[in-house]
């Protein structure tokens, strides 16, 4: 009988936070990540993990990869990057970078100035990608992991995030309704982790206590269902 084999794709709430105030420093060691990989012994684990990016990013890194490695369990933890709000779509600001890097204005002067000034996204806003363009993306994704069980964990933020990209809260539910419908019972509601106490000061990163409460929760579905 054969190792069952999990696949894990997620951002950056997957990985450590050193560089971070003391409160929020999260080693290799505190991530959920490296709980399930310590726990499972008998599985298959393999991870991709890459922070700042968006989901439709991070999925097509890892479709050519995994389609064919047929794992049993594929967990996703992504989303938030899409969600927050911004001045244009993403598209448009790429072009925008390249346009103004030949002026020798650098990306993080154009983002903090223009692209996610909050000033400005407050009265015109719209997402890093479209709502419908996920939903294709995680309709694709469904296919061609038919056979394999998807935890397709909810979006999550607290409504700190709003300070710094306002009226993403909102699409954050949004988003997550059409998760729900799409995914049916791959979606896995977060409720009981949703809690301030479980997030760095960022408000949308998960803390000690957050990552070993999802920890606990994966946990227990993936073995109940083993």
């Amino acid at each position: 009988m054969h190792n069952k084999k999990l696949l894990l794709i997620g951002d950056s709430n997957c990985l450590p936070r050193y560089n971070a105030p003391d409160n929020d420093i999260i080693t290799v060691e505190d991530t959920y990540v490296f709980h399930l990989q310590k726990k499972l012994k008998n599985f298959d684990i393999q991870v991709m993990k890459i922070g700042g990016i968006t989901t439709p990013e991070l999925l097509n890194y890892s479709i050519p990869y995994f389609t064919n490695w047929k794992p049993d369990f594929i967990i996703v933890h992504s989303g938030i990057n899409d969600t927050k709000s911004q001045l244009i779509k993403n598209n448009k600001s790429q072009l925008i970078y390249r346009i103004l890097s030949k002026f020798n204005i650098n990306k993080k002067k154009i983002k903090e100035k223009f692209i996610y000034n909050k000033n400005l996204i407050r009265f015109k806003s719209t997402p890093k990608v479209s709502m419908e363009d996920l939903r294709q993306q995680v309709i694709k994704f469904k296919s061609l992991f038919d056979n394999s069980k998807i935890l397709w964990l909810e979006i999550y933020s607290d409504e700190k995030i709003d300070q710094d990209r306002p009226n993403t809260s909102q699409r954050i539910n949004d988003y997550n309704n059409m998760l729900r419908e799409v995914l049916k019972n791959s979606f896995i509601e977060l409720q009981e982790i949703k809690n301030i106490s479980n997030f760095t000061s960022d408000g949308f990163h998960l803390n000690r206590n957050g990552q070993l409460l999802l920890f606990e929760k994966l946990i227990k579905i993936i073995l109940n269902d083993d």
